[in-house]
């Protein structure tokens, strides 16, 4: 699973004005579509798994998955 940042956080971001803490906005600059969960969590702590979730509940990131094809 690929986390990405949405619209809502590129606004969020930019604007400085979102009660973000440091390690979420770290998160959401990261999540670029390329990185999966388990290096994002390498990068930021083994609680990155719960802050993807909340981010994403809270409309800032959703989780791309990779299309298989055999």
């Amino acid at each position: 699973m690929h986390p990405h940042k949405t619209a809502l956080a590129r606004d969020t971001l930019q604007s400085h004005r979102a009660p973000l803490d440091l390690r979420q906005r770290r998160l959401l600059i990261l999540a670029d579509g390329r990185r999966d969960v388990a290096e994002l969590t390498r990068m930021l702590g083994e609680d990155t798994p719960a802050r993807i979730r909340e981010l994403c509940a809270a409309g800032c990131a959703a989780v791309l998955v990779p299309l298989v094809v055999s």
